[in-house]
């Protein structure tokens, strides 16, 4: 119609229905109803203040051997006959799952259940000029340089299957 709305007005809508969204989900409606994961980026958007960062819960994990023969049945295909699957281990560098929080990170709850909010640790004095100094490293192309900073700037890293585990040691 042309009219643009103001923004609070906006602001209000969004909100009401993000609110009318978590009382379906409590109802136990299923996800796919209310949009899935990008309705929840969205509503993770109208949620923030700025700054925030937020973690959404995704549900159950699911083997990727178990996504590929679920692809494989759908497409018409017969396992074993018409296509092979081949497992070839972990390729370097490779994780079989993603830490999202460091360990004295935690996450707090937001009015949607599917959305949290990560409760981040304080940042320690001299954090910006480590960070500074790793910018500055990129320029030497040091890759070892490069992630032994990384390792100092957050402890938590731990480098799994990768010729970077040497630095772990120590």
């Amino acid at each position: 119609n042309g009219i643009q709305k103001d923004p609070k007005e906006k602001e209000k809508e969004i909100k009401a229905h993000q609110k009318e969204r978590t009382k379906e989900n409590q109802k136990g409606k299923t996800k796919e109803r209310n949009g899935g994961a990008g309705a929840d980026v969205t509503g993770a958007g109208t949620m923030g203040d700025g700054g925030e960062i937020f973690v959404f819960d995704m549900g159950e994990s699911v083997k990727i051997i178990d996504l590929a023969k679920k692809m494989i049945q759908l497409s018409g295909l017969t396992l074993g006959t018409d296509i092979e699957i081949k497992i070839t281990g972990l390729r370097p560098g490779e994780k079989l799952y993603e830490e999202l929080l460091a360990k004295e990170e935690n996450t707090l709850p937001t009015h949607h259940p599917q959305i949290l909010k990560a409760k981040m640790r304080e940042e320690e004095g001299g954090q910006i000029d480590q960070i500074y100094t790793l910018i500055s490293l990129f320029g030497t192309q040091n890759n070892v340089d490069i992630v032994r900073k990384m390792k100092e700037i957050v402890p938590e890293f731990i480098s799994n299957n990768s010729t970077f585990e040497e630095l772990d040691k120590k």
